[in-house]
């Protein structure tokens, strides 16, 4: 007796089984138990479309039958025919209430719809009655999707013990932690991944979008090309590359990868943005504005993307001369922003005028002399340093095209070191402490540029740090930028931040920080040499920029180079968000915020008396 196909099937003969099942349905088309193996047979060769067909063909030979409607939805979910698999497996629910298998087809596939709170309903289900890791896996990345990052987390570490060799779990963990702006703890599970699977297309992903925070857009690159090497289609990595390239200045090539990750997907939001920052929109480019409407109201889009895309918009409708349109979703970004800020620890005024209070009292003039007679001899850094949106990064573009002069971008060193120039629990010097840190910092530099005789310091938050800086080098020269108080508070209402400054987002604390940045440059004015301490306005450099420059290049002992008066032509690493003003041209179009928008700046026009005193 000859054997059957699902006998066959069962024993895991696949090619057998679809051959025996083939023959008959040659000889009955209607047989039901052919049709099943068949469909069986081909979804487990990947063969999805074909199974479909055999499969549905099942369902209608027997519509009670459990077993093709669990491996037809099924089917449908894995060649991504989502609401196609959710009607399947809906229809299974009312033949079989409560069923594990059905559930999670139509949990998986309202996960891949974007229907989070259903998704998550139906999978929370499945986990009540079968804890299985793939289950709990999916569960997590919903809950992920919708920001509920600390419950995604924990539901994903339960998966994560059940099949602790499985990397796909601690790259979600990763992924978790990286929404939650953990960049530390993503690295830490991002490494456990690539250790268990070094070629995981989404662990190289994930650390190539590591790095990227971390400032190492270079070595993200490797990680990018891994993952595009295996998963030449990925939306994600050809639109992480795209960006990439933008901050390099390479803008065609940019292009290329952007265009090439919203053909994969239309809907990614990143990409978009990315693509609107290297140009400026017209009346052509309406149908993408109304996408990008359509994607700001989806239930799909997370908080984070809605943030980025009110900002895009923001900058569309700014382009086109709305500027009635432009503020008001520059408005909603900024509420939304201060939602996600992180509770903990919230902005105070009140302690950042304590900060700069304290700072005052500290270094007075004969402090400041003191301190530096502690110092180091070498004037090899320049600080470049003001309020962010000041105009630091065009600064540090111009200086950087001198041959003499490497650009290091925004480095956290004064940041995270200045303290240690204080005995603990005083506020006294500790002399060895100030040596330490200039050689240590010197070291930093060497590292990151060993031939150049310079290398710039642009980090905006330095200005906090100016006393430090100049006591641990007393040569240096310091750059201060200031701009029209009301361009730099427009400035950062209407520009996207990958990560938001903490004040960020409220037009009040904005002011505070604006206010007291003003009263601490006037006091480093004061105390600071005047031959290592230069004020540039940002309104002159973008007028009229060789004057001003050849003044600064003076001041830093530097000779003349006409390449520092066109910094389009410096093609070098920019990550702030510059990098497209930086990249043109010199020119006034940022200047005199108020002319475009005037009474919707609201209270930010109150610092128009500040600025002028």
């Amino acid at each position: 007796m000859s054997a059957k196909p699902l006998e066959v099937l069962a024993a895991g003969d696949l090619p057998q089984a679809e051959r025996l099942s083939r023959d008959a349905l040659a000889k009955n088309p209607d047989d039901y138990e052919a049709n099943l193996a068949l469909g069986v047979a081909l979804a487990k060769s990947r063969r999805l479309l074909e199974a479909v067909a055999s499969l549905r063909r099942a369902v209608e030979l027997s519509p009670a039958s459990r077993e093709s409607l669990v491996w037809l939805s099924d089917s449908l979910r894995k060649a991504g025919r989502y609401q196609e698999a959710l009607e399947a497996a809906s229809g299974g629910l009312a033949l079989v209430p409560g069923d594990t298998d059905f559930m999670f087809t139509a949990g998986m596939s309202l996960l891949a719809l974007g229907r989070y709170p259903e998704a998550e309903s139906r999978l929370r289900r499945v986990v009540s009655q079968s804890a299985a890791p793939q289950a709990l896996h999916y569960l997590g990345v919903c809950l992920g999707r919708q920001d509920k990052t600390d419950e995604a987390i924990a539901v994903l570490e339960r998966a994560r013990d059940l099949e602790p060799h499985q990397a796909i779990h601690l790259v979600a963990i990763g992924q978790a932690k990286f929404l939650q702006r953990n960049i530390v703890g993503a690295r830490r599970s991002v490494e456990a991944a690539l250790a268990l699977n070094p070629r995981h297309p989404n662990a190289n992903l994930l650390m190539a979008q590591v790095l990227v925070q971390e400032g190492r857009q270079v070595e993200s690159e490797g990680f990018i090309r891994r993952t595009l090497e295996r998963e030449p289609n990925s939306a994600e990595a050809n639109g992480l590359m795209g960006m990439i390239k933008q901050q390099f200045g390479q803008f065609e090539e940019a292009d290329a990868f952007l265009d090439r990750s919203l053909e994969l997907d239309p809907n990614q939001v990143v990409p978009l943005f990315c693509k609107l920052q290297n140009r400026k929109v017209t009346e052509a480019d309406r149908g993408l504005i109304d996408q990008l409407s359509r994607l700001s109201e989806s239930p799909r889009t997370s908080p984070h993307d809605r943030l980025v895309l009110g900002y895009t918009l923001g900058k569309a409708h700014d382009d086109l001369g709305r500027p009635e349109a432009a503020m008001a979703h520059y408005d909603q970004a900024n509420q939304l922003g201060l939602s996600l800020l992180p509770s903990e620890n919230p902005w105070s005024d009140e302690r950042f005028i304590d900060l700069i209070d304290r700072t005052i009292e500290l270094f007075t003039p004969e402090t400041v002399a003191e301190w530096s007679r502690f110092g180091g001899e070498s004037d090899r850094p320049i600080f470049v340093l003001g309020m962010i949106r000041s105009g630091t990064t065009l600064l540090e573009q111009m200086l950087s095209a001198h041959p003499a002069v490497e650009g290091a971008g925004e480095l956290w060193f004064w940041m995270d070191h200045s303290h240690e120039a204080i005995q603990p629990g005083t506020m006294s010097l500790d002399p060895s402490r100030m040596s330490m840190l200039h050689e240590s910092y010197l070291k930093l530099l060497e590292g990151l540029s060993a031939d150049v005789p310079h290398v710039t310091d642009k980090m905006p938050g330095n200005s906090l740090f100016v006393g430090f800086i100049h006591g641990c080098f007393p040569n240096a020269r310091i750059l201060c930028l200031r701009r029209n108080l009301v361009d730099v508070a427009s400035s950062i209402w209407t520009t996207y931040f990958s990560k938001s400054p903490d004040f960020g987002h409220h037009k009040g604390h904005i002011m505070t920080v604006i206010r007291q940045h003003e009263r601490l440059r006037d006091h480093w004015l004061n105390v600071i040499p005047p031959n290592r301490f230069m004020e540039v306005q940002y309104e002159s450099l973008a007028a009229d920029p060789e004057p001003l420059i050849r003044s600064v290049l003076d001041f830093c002992g530097l000779d003349w180079n006409d390449a520092c008066i066109r910094p389009e032509n410096n093609r070098r690493f920019v990550s702030t968000p510059s990098v497209w003003r930086v990249n043109r041209p010199v020119d006034t179009a940022s200047v005199n915020k108020k002319s475009r928008y005037g009474s919707l700046l609201g209270e930010f026009l109150e610092l128009e008396d500040a600025h002028a005193g």
